[in-house]
């Protein structure tokens, strides 16, 4: 008979992986397992003997404590090695002295055999009697006693033996702990989805009062239950005995085909449970922080370009809908700036100009809640102006007033020019004109950064719930950086108005002097205008007629201070005109899309894989070290993930 057609389980190459895998104790790896389990003194090792050929030494204080691996391997020549498996959360220094003990005998002989044992006892720490007073010693442990027998006459089998379920303790030997300890060992290995459960119950009990069968049903609800008394009494067992289907041998056979069949069912899925990457703790830090990043940059881009539909965070944080946000405050600030930006209107229609802005932004004008993100963020409070300037609306448009007002400003600084005025008198009034812009430029930037700055944070706890490492990423890497991106814009901005503001007036715009000829013209205009009469012609039309005295008197009547005055108000509203509008597209353009949303060097590109991957040893700990309370966890699982990787050595060969 070939070596795999034997009966049994038969396809050793299999089961020997299996059993190294549990030899492993990997946890997280459910195994094909046979498993008895049953009360105290229920026929447990009877059975156990029956399919193995072993049982425990009849001797004091050798009942089983333990979970007892009995591993059956056809082989030339006898022989019995015992081995001690660790508890899957045993420290390094306990699990190497466990592994250290391995004993061979040629045979079961009983008193090799319980030498064994004891000395398996002392190393696991078992209490032997009630006399021993040594509390690290302990009464039940989850370690795992390992025995492999091997011989001609034996045939591939592993089964899984736990210590009885009891209920009532013995002080001071057994405790309430203790029974707690052994019924959650029952519990962990029957709610394996791979195990066979091989349930023994006593003959001379009745069946409905053994809470083994209880637990074994709500950990398999389509397990099959043999009723061997009823069984037996039937009147054709003798023909379903013939048939081979009952008796221990009868019993193994078919525990083995069993067990067999589960196995090649799920090592597939026992492949797919313990092949998994490993990292070492630096490494693993550092890829998960760079996937972050990568994911923060992704959902960003899409908030840039108001891809809301492809990522399902707008649906369910719409405050993060950044570029809408920003774009109903560019279209507010524009608002104001054109309607209010100026210290005084300069003619009767100048406010009508921005009607069309007004209502285009007036029903969208969502303002942001400035002053709750001013109190949530007090970092902000040294870099932004914090006082939510509000530019009032100008009075009704009066002609002598600006009249006035450029008197006033021509007259302080007016020089001996003929006819004319210096550079200096229009960058006066301009800059007094404009005196409002400053307020509102950082008002709208500051608004802007509270804004982004909010938007880093919510998008931060969306992606990245772990409080305390995002909290150090927070502080320790990225409130610095990001306060230097605010820095920037807000440098920016007063670098833009410091030029507009205090720099000679100048533009290439020829805008301008359009502006300029149709002011003149406007004006020359409205002059003629009254001293106009109305004469109708021969055919009863109405004409304008100007006579010539009129006319001369409209063009030579004007001293050369009234000539100049309105000179400057035209030039000074012109040049205004065109800055104003070339001044809200730079700060837009410039402040709010380059130095906050798009640039290299916006707090948006801060937290990107190339800062992750910049990260020192030092920095990367600082941000994603773990505390003393998941250090300690980290370092029981040490182990298990070296098992899974020893697993999956098991699993490749």
């Amino acid at each position: 008979m070939a070596e795999n057609d034997r009966p049994g389980l038969a396809n050793q190459a299999l089961l020997n992986k299996i059993d190294k895998l549990r030899e492993l104790n990997v946890k997280s790896i459910e195994l094909p397992q046979l498993v008895i389990v049953g009360d105290q003194s229920s026929g447990k090792s009877s059975v156990l003997k029956s399919l193995t050929g072993f049982s425990f030494p009849q001797a004091p204080g050798l009942c089983t404590r333990y979970v007892t691996l009995i591993s059956c391997r056809h082989a030339p020549e006898k022989h019995v090695v015992v081995s001690i498996i660790p508890r899957s959360d045993a420290d390094k220094a306990v699990e190497g002295r466990l592994r250290a003990f391995k004993r061979s005998i040629s045979n079961l002989m009983n008193k090799a055999l319980v030498r064994i044992i004891e000395e398996a006892n002392k190393v696991i720490g078992i209490r032997m009697t009630a006399d021993d007073t040594d509390s690290s010693l302990q009464t039940f442990s989850e370690d795992i006693l390992n025995i492999e027998i091997s011989g001609p006459e034996q045939e591939y089998f592993t089964v899984i033996n736990i210590p009885g379920i009891f209920r009532v303790p013995s002080p001071p030997l057994t405790t309430d702990s203790d029974i707690a300890l052994v019924r959650n060992m029952v519990q962990s290995y029957i709610e394996n989805s791979r195990t066979i459960i091989l349930a023994v119950l006593p003959s001379n009990v009745d069946i409905s009062t053994q809470e083994i069968l209880k637990m074994a049903e709500n950990a398999d609800p389509e397990g099959i239950l043999a009723q061997e008394k009823t069984f037996f009494n039937g009147s054709t067992w003798r023909q379903v005995a013939a048939s081979r289907r009952c008796g221990i041998r009868s019993l193994k056979n078919r525990l083995s085909d069993l067990l067999m069949n589960i196995s090649k069912k799920e090592f597939p899925h026992i492949k797919a449970d313990s092949i998994r990457p490993s990292h070492t703790e630096q490494t693993s830090q550092r890829i998960f922080l760079r996937k972050m990043g990568s994911k923060f940059q992704a959902i960003t881009q899409c908030a840039l370009n108001r891809y809301y539909d492809s990522k399902i965070i707008f649906t369910e944080v719409p405050s993060l809908k950044l570029i809408t946000k920003i774009t109903k405050m560019n279209e507010k600030f524009a608002n104001d700036f054109w309607k209010k930006g100026h210290k005084q209107h300069f003619s009767a229609n100048w406010d009508d100009e921005g009607e069309k802005i007004y209502k285009l932004t007036e029903n969208n004008n969502n303002s942001t809640p400035f002053e709750d993100l001013l109190q949530n963020y007090p970092e902000l409070h040294d870099i932004i102006n914090t006082d939510n300037y509000q530019c009032l609306k100008l009075k009704a448009f009066n002609d002598d007033s600006i009249m006035d007002y450029i008197e006033r400003v021509y007259q302080s600084n007016r020089g001996p020019e003929l006819g004319t005025f210096s550079g200096s008198i229009l960058a006066a009034t301009f800059r007094e004109q404009s005196e409002k812009w400053e307020p509102l430029v950082l008002t709208h930037v500051s608004k802007s950064i509270a804004l982004v700055h909010d938007y880093i944070f919510k998008l931060l706890v969306y992606i990245y719930p772990d409080k305390q490492v995002r909290d150090q990423l927070w502080e320790t890497l990225l409130i610095n950086e990001l306060r230097k991106a605010y820095v920037r814009a807000m440098e920016q901005a007063r670098f833009l108005l410091r030029i507009k503001q205090e720099g000679r007036p100048s533009t290439y715009n020829h805008y301008f002097s359009s502006e300029v000829q149709k002011k003149r013209q406007d004006r020359m205009t409205a002059a003629i205008a009254d001293k106009s009469d109305t004469h109708y012609t021969h055919d009863n039309k109405p004409i304008d007629v100007i006579p010539v005295t009129g006319l001369r008197t409209v063009v030579v009547n004007k001293d050369n201070a009234q000539q100049v005055r309105e000179d400057i108000l035209d030039i000074l509203a012109s040049y205004y005109r065109v800055s104003r509008k070339c001044f809200v597209d730079v700060i837009c353009k410039q402040v709010i899309s380059h130095f906050l949303l798009e640039g290299d060097e916006s707090p948006l590109k801060i937290f990107r894989p190339e800062l992750v991957m910049g990260l020192d040893d030092e920095q990367l700990e600082t941000i994603a070290g773990e505390d003393e309370e998941t250090k300690r966890q980290r370092s029981m699982l040490e182990s298990e993930i070296k098992n899974l990787e020893a697993a999956t050595k098991v699993l490749r060969g």
